[in-house]
């Protein structure tokens, strides 16, 4: 499982790429929404979330490999993944404004302003959550779909199963 999500060697097939994005959405998406039960963790979620990015370029770049494709092929998804999380951030953002008096009440104290800062925003973030998690359903599967396998052997090992 470590060699799964960790390395970037090898080829990964189309059923285990999803059933592993799958596995990365759930993480994610999990961390996105404790910070609505448990605020004093957002900053420490949201640090934690960013370490989602090394199994997530794992996984594509396998999976890239497994067509027979050059690794850096993953800047596609990820382009397509910011352009549409932005989209869909904005969209949540203008049917569900944030409230910046409260953070602008808040003066210098950092603390004070992150404390604010999470309770202005906790309103959106279980439907974020949750959008940001069918947008990547989305870009998984279509791109998987996309991608052929190579049913050779390549320069990036054996045929998958």
């Amino acid at each position: 499982m470590g060699n799964l999500f960790f390395s970037f060697k090898g080829r990964l097939n189309a059923a285990d790429f999803q059933r592993s994005a799958i596995i990365l959405i759930v993480i994610g998406a999990v961390l996105n929404i404790v910070p609505y039960f448990l605020g004093s963790m957002a900053i420490i979620l949201g640090v934690l979330s960013l370490v989602l990015i090394w199994p997530w370029l794992a996984l594509w770049i396998k999976r890239y490999h497994d067509a027979n494709k050059s690794g850096w092929m993953v800047l596609l998804p990820i382009v397509v993944l910011i352009v549409l999380g932005i989209g869909t951030s904005f969209v949540v953002n203008q049917i569900m404004p944030i409230d910046q008096s409260a953070v602008e009440a808040a003066g210098t104290d950092f603390m004070e302003i992150m404390r604010a800062s999470t309770e202005a925003v906790k309103h959106q973030m279980i439907p974020n959550a949750i959008v940001n998690a069918v947008v990547q359903l989305a870009v998984v599967f279509g791109f998987n779909a996309m991608i052929k396998s190579d049913p050779e052997e390549n320069r990036f090992g054996p045929a998958t199963n």
